[in-house]
């Protein structure tokens, strides 16, 4: 009898997994609610290009105003700005572990990468708010 003529039966482990696996650790549930606000994010960014397909269209566009107005909408928009923040701030927080930076030999420490990222989005933001503003 050789040995490739010898089959062993064998059985794929599967370890039983909770549906609420992912309540049980912060970590978890913070990277579920991260993909969840992914898809809140693109229904977000598909309302948006929506708005912008609709511009040319001035009664429809009203219209699409007039219902952004209500207030189911509001909430809508509160709720998918709370996952655009927590988007941001995880990506913030792991953009050190992505970005090594090196200045010479020297690696540049993990808050100042992190920092040097919300500066530049309070920058940016600050600056879109008064370009809004001015504009009125």
């Amino acid at each position: 009898m050789t040995i490739a003529s010898h089959k062993t039966k064998r059985r794929e482990y599967v370890r039983a997994m909770p549906t609420t696996w992912w309540l049980q650790r912060p970590s978890y549930l913070r990277f579920m609610l991260r993909e969840l606000g992914s898809g809140v994010l693109a229904a977000y960014a598909l309302l948006l290009l929506r708005m912008l397909q609709l511009a040319g269209d001035p009664p429809a566009f009203t219209q699409l105003m007039l219902a952004l107005t209500r207030p189911v909408s509001i909430v809508l928009h509160v709720v998918a700005l709370a996952f655009a923040l927590l988007n941001s701030f995880t990506t913030f927080q792991l953009a050190p572990r992505a970005l090594k930076l090196h200045r010479g030999e020297e690696q540049i420490p993990d808050h100042l990468v992190s920092g040097a990222h919300y500066l530049a989005w309070v920058v940016i933001s600050v600056g879109l708010l008064a370009l809004v503003l001015v504009r009125r």
